[in-house]
């Protein structure tokens, strides 16, 4: 009689085991900061740079969020709105109000200001098993050389990132931002407001 008890217990089991539907999210990608690690560091061209790692998940229903890297024709060519799908931008505090940070500069007697953005692109990943999603830790890694971070224009003590993402069918994802950030704090600002000191 146990054994019979037994051999049904495993049938049901394995019966909703093959029922199991894949799990179905929505199609416009989502995004989660988790946290971002600042540090003092040495670029490809050795210069002294202040370093960023921005940490965050993303979740995409149809799994179209990345970019291969072939993607880089028509609505993807390069200088091309949408050639980057990860959108970062620095933004400054001023009289207690964050507002984008730019650089203003001087050429041939012309004066430039650029807005301070960090885009870049997210590489395409093949879902695993049945179901059909993108879900992953993201790291980008952005950089500040220092000798325009200790110029006269980026006097301001409190920063902070702004961020989403675009899937391939220009899906936006929700809009997320990092801790505010003291300019000369290095170490890592988790979601939960954990400092870590290096």
């Amino acid at each position: 009689m146990k054994k019979t008890i037994f051999s049904i217990s495993l049938i049901l089991i394995i019966l909703l085991f093959a029922c199991k539907k894949p799990i179905v999210y929505p199609n416009e990608p989502q995004i989660d900061y988790q946290k971002i690690i600042i540090k003092d560091s040495i670029n490809e061209f050795n210069e002294e740079v202040v370093s960023y790692d921005l940490i965050f998940n993303a979740l995409d229903g149809d799994s179209n969020l990345g970019l291969r890297q072939s993607d880089t024709v028509d609505d993807f060519s390069y200088g091309s709105p949408y050639y980057n799908n990860a959108f970062i931008s620095l933004y400054k505090k001023l009289n207690g109000e964050f507002i984008e940070a730019d650089v203003t500069y001087t050429i041939a007697d012309s004066v430039y200001t650029d807005t301070l953005r960090y885009n870049q692109r997210i590489p395409h990943t093949d879902p695993v098993g049945l179901n059909d999603y993108f879900k992953a830790e993201i790291k980008v890694n952005m950089q500040i050389e220092k000798i325009i971070f200790d110029a006269d224009f980026f006097k301001f003590d409190t920063i902070k990132f702004v961020f989403y993402v675009v899937d391939k069918d220009f899906n936006i994802s929700n809009i997320q931002e990092t801790h505010e950030i003291i300019k000369d704090f290095r170490g890592t600002l988790t979601d939960t407001d954990t400092v870590i000191i290096y």
